[in-house]
């Protein structure tokens, strides 16, 4: 299911070529927003044209729109768990299928999927001899709108401390007269 010989036709081609014979064909997506806290499943399609040494093994890193990495899903499907790259064929077409969910405090109305091979533990990726590249060896393959998510604080009004009301001063035959009334201390008085 996974694994096969016959070439896949992926909904969204990439043709993206590394070293070593490796090709992301492109992928497939459930749906065409992504809604924080809830599962999209996205199904990458790889091409192995040799075989590779037992080192490398795939990732896929999660941004938002502003380019920051929020989270990874290198070890997130069947494929990722028990048949990484260096256990691929010559002539074998791989189906890793992800289910990806984004975090509920997901603030960003864009989420950004980036891909590539890498040989742990270290920071080594496989160049990319063709095909979209950051920069950083790794495939910018999908960008997706992002619905549902939190939405903004709405301005709430800011408190404010409340008014104190004096009365004027009053006169009384003649004589100055304040009247004070300090609701808090429940004091009226009459000051001659």
């Amino acid at each position: 299911e996974f694994v096969g010989v016959e070439a896949p036709e992926p909904a969204h081609e990439l043709n993206v070529r590394f070293d070593n014979g490796v090709t992301l064909m492109g992928y497939d997506v459930a749906g065409d927003t992504l809604t924080p806290g809830q599962a999209t499943q996205i199904t990458w399609y790889w091409h192995a044209e040799e075989d590779l040494d037992d080192s490398w093994a795939l990732f896929t890193h999660v941004a938002d729109g502003t380019g920051e990495n929020r989270f990874n899903q290198d070890g997130v499907g069947v494929v990722r768990r028990i048949y990484q790259p260096g256990r691929w064929e010559a002539g074998q077409y791989i189906r890793d299928v992800q289910d990806v969910e984004l975090p509920a405090d997901w603030s960003n109305p864009t989420a950004v999927f980036y891909l590539g091979l890498w040989a742990p533990p270290g920071p080594h990726r496989l160049a990319i001899r063709s095909g979209s590249n950051d920069g950083e060896n790794r495939v910018r393959a999908l960008e997706m709108p992002v619905a549902g998510g939190p939405t903004a604080a709405v301005d709430a009004p800011t408190p404010q401390a409340p008014t104190v009301v004096r009365p004027p001063p009053v006169v009384v035959g003649g004589a100055f007269a304040l009247l004070v009334n300090v609701a808090h201390l429940g004091v009226v008085g009459y000051f001659p």
